[in-house]
């Protein structure tokens, strides 16, 4: 478990890619919503299509259109996102380093010499690592999920309200039956 102080000193090395997280949180919000948008189109494009002799192909062939569009955006989206998020937790994992190499060089000669020969890198590395590795995968994720969740159940209610609250409402239960 991460003490709140570490989490607050890890929070002032991420403090100075603000405007990063920012667009980086603004094109999850680009990428989900495009990608929630998606199969609300090919619904459309589903109700052109009306009987064997009875088809809209100028209004599907448009819906198509429209729908690449937005898969293609939304693909730059994330992927833009992807790029701000490496970015960002690139320069934080190397403030963080070159102030625990600066932090290693005023320890005292006796510490050194009473720990293992390279156990002081390995755990600077790996932790390190470990604190990149969580960065990475917490911004992606976090942004993403969470926003479609919300996207998701926007639309749902935006559709069909009484049937979206009955869905929210149950999905929780069943996950603990």
């Amino acid at each position: 478990m991460i003490r709140d102080s570490s989490f607050k000193r890890l929070l002032q090395y991420i403090a100075p890619q603000r405007a990063m997280l920012v667009l980086a949180l603004l094109l999850a919000v680009v990428s989900v919503a495009l990608t929630l948008a998606a199969p609300v189109l090919v619904g459309d494009a589903i109700d052109r299509l009306v009987g064997v002799n009875d088809v809209d192909f100028d209004g599907v062939a448009r819906i198509v259109i429209i729908l690449a569009g937005k898969i293609l955006v939304g693909a730059l989206a994330q992927w833009v996102m992807s790029v701000c998020t490496n970015a960002v937790t690139h320069r934080t994992v190397k403030n963080l380093r070159t102030d625990a190499f600066a932090r290693l060089e005023n320890v005292p000669l006796r510490f050194i010499d009473e720990t293992a020969r390279g156990d002081i890198m390995n755990r600077m590395t790996l932790d390190v690592d470990q604190i990149a590795d969580g960065l990475i995968l917490g911004f992606s994720q976090l942004f993403t999920g969470i926003l479609t969740i919300i996207g998701t159940l926007a639309f749902m209610f935006s559709i069909d309200a009484p049937t979206a609250l009955v869905v929210a409402l149950i999905t929780p239960i069943s996950l603990f039956v």
